[in-house]
């Protein structure tokens, strides 16, 4: 069983990066959810190959990490190297060891995998799996010698040490693991075998974090709060619909699609984030570390926009036109928006922004660009953001009431509904 209480200690004090950076980038978080989950399942042994979805070299930022830094020879390098480093940097457990459960077995692996690229080709890229025949043979020699070692020093245990079944090679931090593995990482990442101590107040820690940040992602609040290497961020409505318009591609098996790992170097979304989000809104199940493909089971079906976002509808029910014309105030200091009876928090700043200004004269069709003027006064006029944040509003209204129509817009201006007012 995992260990759920056990006082960890790090070799540092404080981690090298904010756990944000982590949760901010999705290849990054991805390795934390796959941690987290093996947590909750109990497991202190996870398999190289779990942090494996799809093929890292097609995701743009990946490529251009690993091009710049220089400091990789190769995916599995950097995915071993980032996901054992990020498990401790964010304070969630510790690397015990890193091994091979069974080095004649992955031998044998290693030879079938020789065997089947053909002979020409096995004469063209022998050297490069000759260093993991070697090292393999080495390892496994050095282990027997140190049986023999052990056997001499216990006579009455000689036969039970020999004969033992086990032939598992874990090595720790301080042994060098990446350096005595490194070859053997690269070409049987199933093979490769990762110890892990959880440290349970980091993990409820982090999970807290994740939550928050997930509540500001999806209020566009972090439109700009970039992780290294990604170019820009779509606003979370416009992700939201690119990734429907992705899923709508796939088939559905009565509620569930299996949506393959590929969906990482999608441009218009980010896929993790997004899957996670709706996990965290119980609009999907899924676990990260499926094989194959991600089988998400959606709550809802049909899939919709509204559903994803967690709007539930009754289908033929007419929607009532209340007369807000007495009740509709926006409390800038608190940012509440009174809508009828509803009370309705703002948390995007630009949303909050955006009510400010157009609720001084409701009437008005206003302008998003002369929004923007007043609200960014001298920078740059942003005309995308707050027609981005008018979706947002409206959004919130639907979660809250029955009206999906509370502002109009066109792609320049926004206004409110005056059958409301």
């Amino acid at each position: 069983m995992a260990l759920r209480n056990q006082a960890i200690q790090y070799e540092e004090e404080t981690p090298f990066r904010p756990a944000f950076d982590y949760i901010n980038k999705d290849l990054d978080l991805l390795f934390v959810l796959i941690f987290l989950e093996m947590y909750k399942e109990g497991k202190t042994e996870i398999n190289f190959a779990d942090l494996f979805k799809g093929n890292y070299w097609d995701i743009d930022d990946v490529w251009d990490e690993v091009s710049d830094t220089n400091d990789y020879y190769s995916i599995p390098d950097m995915v071993i190297e980032q996901a054992t480093f990020i498990l401790e940097d964010v304070r969630i457990g510790k690397v015990v060891g890193v091994g091979i459960k069974d080095t004649k077995e992955a031998l044998r692996d290693l030879l079938i995998e020789i065997a089947k690229i053909g002979p020409e080709r096995a004469k063209e890229e022998a050297p490069a799996y000759f260093g993991s025949v070697e090292q393999l043979t080495f390892l496994e020699s050095q282990e027997m010698n140190n049986r023999h070692l052990a056997a001499e020093a216990n006579p009455d245990r000689t036969l039970e040490i020999l004969r033992l079944k086990d032939r598992g090679l874990f090595f720790t931090k301080k042994d060098g693991y990446f350096r005595k593995l490194q070859s053997i990482i690269i070409d049987l990442p199933a093979h490769i075998w990762i110890s892990v101590e959880y440290d349970s107040e980091g993990i409820s820690r982090l999970e807290s974090e994740i939550e928050s940040y997930f509540e500001k992602f999806s209020s566009d609040a972090l439109i700009d709060k970039l992780p290294r290497y990604q170019e820009k961020r779509p606003y979370f409505a416009q992700q939201i619909e690119n990734f429907y318009r992705y899923v709508s591609r796939l088939n559905l098996i009565g509620n569930t699609v299996n949506i393959p790992f590929s969906v990482l170097s999608e441009n218009g979304f980010e896929a993790v984030k997004i899957l996670k989000y709706l996990q965290l809104k119980g609009v999907v199940q899924m676990r990260w570390s499926d094989e194959g493909s991600w089988k998400v089971e959606f709550a809802k079906v049909p899939i919709t926009p509204d559903t994803l976002l967690g709007i539930h509808r009754e289908q033929g029910t007419p929607v009532s036109a209340p007369s807000l014309k007495t009740v509709l105030s926006f409390d800038y200091q608190t940012s509440v928006l009174s809508v009828g009876d509803q009370k309705i928090q703002i948390k995007g700043p630009d949303q909050r922004e955006l009510l400010n200004i157009i609720v001084k004269d409701p009437s008005k069709e206003w302008f998003f660009s002369e929004i923007s003027e007043l609200y960014d006064h001298a920078e740059a006029i942003n005309e995308k953001k707050f027609y981005n944040a008018a979706y947002q509003v409206n959004l919130k209204i639907a979660q809250n009431t029955s009206i999906k129509d509370f502002l109009l817009t066109t792609k320049q201006t926004v206004q409110f509904n005056k059958r409301y007012l």
